[in-house]
């Protein structure tokens, strides 16, 4: 049976995803809200909270490309052809993107890591955040 996270536990995830996207949000980053219907979702940093009390992190953040990109890389992905081009350059957009973001959350006081679940490799995880404000900011 799946056990959902207690109700303190969920307030202390929500707390933490939105102290991260408010640190992606003031580097720059577009954030897409986790909830928008997938038709109309923009690109940039999602933010979500795990919901199980088991849980490989309590927040994630996926980088979401173009949808143009995003669904050639679908087609390519699903036919098996990871020798295709546009396969290649879907991987490093999200590689850098990762990359970019968990060195801002990281200078900003968050421990990050990169996804140790094999149904969502593409993400990095969020264990926790700085005490108070960022250390780089004076609020």
């Amino acid at each position: 049976m799946v056990e959902l996270a207690a109700a303190t536990a969920m307030a202390q995830r929500e707390s933490l995803a939105g102290r991260v996207r408010d640190e992606l949000a003031l580097a720059g980053l577009p954030i897409v809200a986790a909830d928008m219907s997938p038709h109309l979702r923009q690109s940039g940093a999602e933010v979500r909270v795990d919901k199980l009390a088991d849980c490989h992190a309590p927040v994630r953040v996926e980088w979401r490309t173009d949808r143009a990109l995003q669904e050639m890389f679908q087609r390519v992905a699903m036919a098996e052809q990871v020798d295709a081009p546009v396969f290649r350059h879907y991987q490093v957009v999200v590689e850098t993107m990762l990359q970019t973001m968990t060195e801002i959350l990281t200078a900003a006081g968050f421990t990050v890591r990169g996804s140790t679940n094999d149904f969502a490799p593409l993400t990095l995880e969020i264990l926790d955040g700085p005490r108070g404000a960022s250390p780089w900011s004076s609020r």
